[in-house]
């Protein structure tokens, strides 16, 4: 199953390998582009040479065993470096120092232990070449979603949130396929129960298959995307819809000749563009007239009212008009701070 699943991400580590060679061409100059079609190339060959069946059909042609895990093992550092290079350059311009030094020490302990490992320690050494790489991964992989992740929260464009959600997705399985594998091949050789072997290695490669799926998805075309972000757009108004009814509801509790809060959840499923809109109207409406009303009343005795109804007229009159996502915004934070 191991061998299926690795040689399902190196067909599709191909695919995008050579999907993007049009991507190359048209930014050949592009830092950013180089960085990441490196990785897809570096990224296709390691995992082709990680399929075990290949392996036992190579090393005894080059006469030394372990030399295909070893070459793998490298290239699969150096996608990782240029992986986290491309995000590094798609957000700060360029990678931080400790990158290269920490590729180049790495790189030099994979050395160091295929050239040490004599033909009896071939096992073990290859269980310390692995942890040493996914170590390396996990480092350059959490880098990732450090960077992209805060994006997920506040990126307008929908299919770039989707976009950038599913890379820091893939990412996240990747952290866990690589912390879980190494545990256990280290637990199996500590002699640690067999079920707790095979469940740490169903996960891996429950993580492993996760992150098979959700990485391609991460480059596909905007329009495909744009069909996966429609639930999501849907949530963002639904949610919005909901923030705002609640501020609507709070100013009704107030003064309820100045909004009319009606509850219509469901009509409002079926057209939430249209309900928030009615909503943000209504609200912006009730502005001066919620304004004249608090200055005629008398509300001293019952101080969290008055403090709330305060809080509502010189937010809502601190609201500009602009566009319309921005009024959706602004008004939001008011219904949050008022609840």
């Amino acid at each position: 199953m191991q061998d299926l699943v690795t040689a399902g991400v190196a067909l599709g580590a191909w695919i995008l390998t050579i999907a993007k060679v049009g991507t190359l061409r048209r930014g050949s100059r592009d830092r950013r582009i180089l960085s990441l079609w490196a990785f897809f190339a570096l990224f296709a060959v390691s995992s082709t040479l990680h399929i075990e069946p290949l392996q036992r059909a190579i090393d005894p042609a080059l006469g030394t065993g372990g030399v295909t895990m070893f070459l793998a093992s490298m290239l699969l550092v150096l996608a990782f470096y240029f992986l986290c290079t491309s995000c590094y350059i798609a957000i700060v311009n360029r990678p931080p120092g400790w990158m290269p030094i920490y590729l180049a020490v790495t790189m030099v302990l994979l050395t160091a232990i295929f050239a040490l490992a004599d033909g009896a320690a071939v096992g073990d050494a290859a269980l310390l070449s692995l942890t040493v790489k996914h170590a390396y991964g996990i480092v350059m992989f959490s880098r990732i979603v450090a960077l992209f992740g805060p994006s997920c929260r506040h990126e307008k464009a929908e299919t770039v949130r989707v976009r950038i959600c599913l890379v820091c997705l893939a990412a996240l399985l990747v952290i866990a396929y690589l912390a879980l594998r190494p545990c256990a091949d280290w637990l199996s050789l500590a002699g640690a129960p067999t079920w707790l072997v095979a469940t740490l290695e169903a996960l891996a490669l429950c993580s492993l298959i996760g992150a098979g799926v959700a990485w391609p998805l991460g480059f596909v075309p905007n329009q495909f995307l744009a069909r996966l972000a429609q639930p999501l757009v849907f949530y963002e108004k639904w949610s919005a819809l909901q923030d705002l009814k609640r501020l609507q509801h709070d100013i009704s509790r107030l003064c309820p000749e100045v909004v009319p809060a009606q509850d219509r959840r469901w009509e409002s499923v079926s057209n939430v563009d249209l309900h928030l809109y009615q909503t943000v109207i209504a609200i912006l409406d009730s502005r001066s007239a919620f304004t004249s009303w608090l200055e005629g009343q008398s509300l001293g005795g019952d101080a969290p009212r008055r403090d709330r109804a305060i809080y509502l007229r010189d937010a809502l009159q601190n609201v500009e008009d602009g566009p319309f996502d921005s009024l959706v915004a602004s008004l939001r934070k008011i219904a949050k701070g008022s609840v």
